[in-house]
């Protein structure tokens, strides 16, 4: 099974994706036209208006100011990749903020965004080639400069796809779009190579995850070559300064879902980790190749979830790992981003097929159209020329300052370039909140001070005069001497050069909360006329990502503020409010945390567990430490009352421990965890005991299901025997409470004590037995027999109900002996029923027989066949359970005595 093998039936069938190029271009067309429209209505309208100076509503001037935008971030390079490595990651974002404007006459401009995505030929395609699926990295650009050179010299072996996506789009669904349109390809049903590059490692890992999860097989046929593969995600994003990572989404939008993705924190940088086996099963082979001192791979760092993450990844994939150290091509000293280049990437791919090349001459792409430019076999000068324009960019911007803490260093180690000037970007994301609907400046601004405060690069004046210049510029306003700012639904608004000043938002004030769960009215003030917005989510999410999930806002300018709420669910909520007035000044409350009166703390116990009880606990922040953790328990009071150390989580990542608090303690209480380093681990109780309250066992004392009920039950004394002559025997229920009691009780012949289990109300949950003698004296008993199981099979259910059986809960060698047992037990009773209808059948025969040789031979032959096997089933029984006493018995006192030592 190679890739192509030659036969007639081997032809690849050729889908209509499409070229790149062709639909490259048709966008450029789409939006060339849409300029010229949007620039036609804005002069006509500025002719008319008095002095020449525009009185037009402000929507035309936003959305020619995007346009002009999204053209800049789609010019190409001759090759056909894009001139800025991030370019597409602006064009999305810029398309992003056209289509919140509703504008019907660019709507052949999102029509032909859209065409651009899922996958496409880079080059024409042959039916005599295999094909060759090429999932980009960062940029979502199905031809990066980086992975042109090589797309180019493997056409002549392939037919070349690239898959083009959104890199804007929430993170949790840049792989589910992957997934659908791999679907919707048909690409799967032949063999085919697929070559992934960074974060298209994630993604299309992520993707096979999800479709082996849900069943599916569409990466069967897939031969696939990682190359740069982030185990556990992107190192870089660790050790970060917090408000680095809070000014991420304001100083570099497109780039924001992308941080998401690679961060290590991200659940499914953990998922593929826990599933990396069951994905490389999913595909025809997966073939890794990794760079030797990766920027985004840390060997050394010890972060918890990033390290546990990278391991379990490194030792599964190790067999098929390979380390390169590939050329300084694009960028110096960066082994990512010129991974591509790395000769044994071809080698690889190339080793894993036998295509079958085209008959005559192979097509070497002379001629072909490809975005604005004709794409050709790039020569050896050419690339020398190219790449030393990035390295040369690459040299101004690291000298630039201190920037390289902050976020553009990782987005450089992506694509370098993405950032060619750090200040001028900068200017750029100051620029789209000038103009923009939607935007607020001053909230920009003040996240692009902040995060200035890491860099010398750049004085904040400076780049806001270039982000004025910028507005006045692209939208052709040349009668303006001051910057202009366009606010929503308003004509052209000019602002005096001192509009900023000192002035602040409104003051906001008397924030309170209303009304009735789950239905609740959040109310503030502000000393000026502002707009209203409410940001708030579940304290157990966010907890988990840091972030507000769910806002309700007003336009209406008030000075009583006031957002309703409702179906709110049962949990605590944190909460922020914001207001902005003037000038789109904006103020930003303080969090707050609003707890629901009836609401149940997630780390609570409840008052009713028992000491005994199970409880397990789940993490709800970052895992629990694998080195082992401390598990505090409190009273209402909060004085500690138990503590349980080095506590190790279990496979499914949960911790468990009995519930042992000191004597005397009552009422709920509550539970936190600290790692081996001092560090507090936020906790959930996710189950206390098997979703029940487990009852105190006395240590003299043994348990039964309710279940048991009505089944005889022998009682074996463990320690010393029982009292000749009499014993009490008492039953309590899960509370505590005395359910049934049999005094006098005797022991049988063989030293028993049976009864029938009859307790008197609802017994729901398990039954505790215990015996004292005549004197009053406790007597340790076991159960000899009795309903104690729950069925016939005493193992393999899932207790707890978290869909993972846990080590207790799996069947051992014990279970098999108890299971072997349990059938004998119940032969037992239905051959003694058939037993004695065949003894009364043989004894009827017997006696009507009348002197008849034939009846008294049927007669005896019954007698002698169900004697045998009863006798054969009692050895059985015996033999069974002398195996359970010699091996598997927890009471050593029942245990046979070894003749071969002591």
């Amino acid at each position: 099974g190679a890739v192509g093998e030659p036969g007639g039936d081997n032809q690849t069938v050729l889908q209509d994706f499409g070229l790149y190029g062709d639909k490259l271009s048709k966008l450029q067309d789409s939006i060339d036209s849409a300029i010229d429209f949007f620039q036609e209505q804005i002069d006509q309208k500025a002719a008319d208006s008095k002095g020449g100076k525009m009185s037009a509503a402000d929507k035309d001037s936003r959305v020619l100011y995007l346009l002009k935008k999204m053209k800049a971030d789609l010019e190409a390079n001759p090759n056909g990749s894009l001139k800025e490595s991030a370019g597409q990651n602006k064009f999305f974002y810029h398309l992003k903020l056209l289509k919140a404007l509703n504008e019907s006459a660019v709507s052949d401009v999102i029509k032909d965004a859209d065409g651009l995505t899922g996958f496409s030929y880079i080059f024409p395609p042959s039916p005599d080639k295999p094909n060759l699926i090429f999932i980009p990295g960062a940029s979502g650009e199905a031809c990066t400069y980086c992975s042109i050179d090589l797309l180019i010299e493997e056409r002549e072996k392939f037919n070349v796809i690239g898959y083009s996506f959104d890199p804007t789009v929430p993170a949790s669904e840049m792989a589910d779009t992957l997934l659908g349109k791999f679907s919707q390809s048909k690409l799967s049903g032949r063999e085919h190579m697929m070559l992934m590059m960074s974060l298209g490692n994630t993604l299309t890992h992520s993707a096979i995850l999800k479709n082996y999860l849900g069943g599916g097989d569409l990466f069967k046929n897939s031969r696939v070559v990682s190359v740069g593969f982030l185990p556990g995600g992107s190192a870089k994003f660790l050790g970060k300064p917090e408000f680095i990572s809070a000014a991420a989404g304001k100083v570099f939008p497109p780039y924001a879902e992308i941080f998401k993705m690679m961060n290590p924190a991200n659940p499914e940088q953990t998922r593929i980790a826990r599933y990396i086996a069951e994905i490389n099963s999913a595909a025809k082979s997966i073939t890794y190749i990794q760079a030797n001192n990766d920027p985004h791979v840390s060997l050394s760092n010890k972060d918890p979830l990033y390290s546990s993450n990278r391991n379990k990844i490194l030792q599964a994939v190790e067999a098929r790992t390979q380390f390169v150290t590939p050329p300084e091509v694009f960028e110096k000293n960066n082994s990512h981003i010129n991974l591509l280049r790395a000769p044994e990437v071809k080698s690889k791919i190339d080793g894993l097929i036998n295509p079958v090349l085209p008959k005559g001459n192979p097509d070497t792409g002379t001629g072909l159209a490809f975005g604005r430019g004709i794409i050709t076999a790039l020569s050896d000068a050419w690339r020398s020329i190219f790449s030393g324009a990035r390295v040369k960019n690459l040299a101004q911007v690291s000298g630039s300052g201190g920037y390289l803490d902050g976020w553009s260093e990782i987005t450089n180690s992506f694509l370098p370039d993405a950032i060619p000037d750090e200040c001028a970007w900068l200017s750029e994301v100051l620029a789209d909140s000038m103009i923009l609907d939607g935007e607020n400046y001053v909230a920009t601004a003040d996240s692009v001070k902040e995060y200035l405060v890491s860099s010398a690069a750049c004085v904040f004046e400076e780049i806001e005069n270039s982000a004025k210049a910028e507005v006045s510029s692209l939208i052709g306003e040349t009668s303006v001497s001051t910057p202009i700012l366009i606010l929503p639904d308003s004509d052209w608004l000019f602002v005096p050069d001192d509009a900023d000043g000192d002035s602040d938002g409104p003051v906001i004030s008397a924030i309170n909360v209303g009304g009735t769960y789950p239905n609740l009215t959040f109310t503030w003030k502000t000393d000026s006329p502002a707009t209203s917005v409410l940001e708030y989510e579940k304290a157990s999410v966010y907890n988990l990502t840091g972030s507000y999930g769910s806002f309700l806002q007003s336009d209406e300018l008030v000075t009583e503020h006031s957002i309703f709420v409702g179906s709110l669910e049962r949990e605590a909520y944190y909460y922020r409010v914001r207001s902005t007035g003037d000038f789109g000044k904006e103020s930003v409350s303080a969090q707050q945390l609003w707890v629901n009166p009836s609401a149940v703390p997630l780390n609570m116990i409840p008052a009713s567990t028992k000491s005994g009880a199970t409880i397990t606990l789940q993490a709800t922040a970052g895992p629990f430490d694998q080195g082992g953790n401390t598990i505090t328990v409190t009273d209402s009071s909060g004085g500690v009352v138990q503590n349980v150390d080095n506590a190790i989580p279990g496979t499914s990542g949960y911790l468990s421990f009995t519930l042992s608090p000191v004597s005397g303690t009552s009422g709920k209480m509550f539970v936190s965890v600290a790692s081996l380093s001092g560090e507090d681990i936020p906790v959930a109780v996710r189950t206390v005991g098997s979703m029940a309250n487990t009852p105190v066992t006395p240590p003299n004392a043994v348990a039964v299901p309710a279940s048991s009920i009505g089944s005889n039950i022998t009682l074996q004394a463990s320690a010393s025997p029982f009292d000749q002559g009499g014993n009490t025997i008492t039953v309590t229920d899960s509370s505590g409470k005395v359910v049934q009691t049999v005094t006098g009780a005797a022991p049988g012949s063989n030293g028993y004590l049976s009864f029938v289990l009859a307790p008197s109300g609802n017994s729901a949950g398990p039954l505790v037995i215990s015996v004292k003698s005549a004197a009053g004296t406790d007597i340790p008993v076991a159960v000899s027999s009795g309903k104690v199981s729950s069925g016939i099979v005493p193992c393999g259910i899932d207790g707890d109900n978290d869909g993972i059986l846990e080590d207790d809960e799996k069947c051992k060698w014990e279970d098999v002996i108890k299971l072997v047992g349990n059938i004998i037990d119940l032969i037992i009773m239905v051959v003694s029923v058939a037993a004695a209808l065949s003894f009364m059948y043989a004894g009827f025969l017997y006696l009507t027989s009348a002197g008849q040789q034939g009846p008294v031979d049927r007669a005896k032959g019954i007698f002698k066949k169900v004697l045998a096997g009863y006798i054969i089933i009692l050895v059985a029984w015996i033999f069974v359970h002398a195996i359970e006493l010699q091996f598997f018995s927890t009471d050593p006192n029942a245990r046979p005595k070894s003749q071969l030592g002591n």
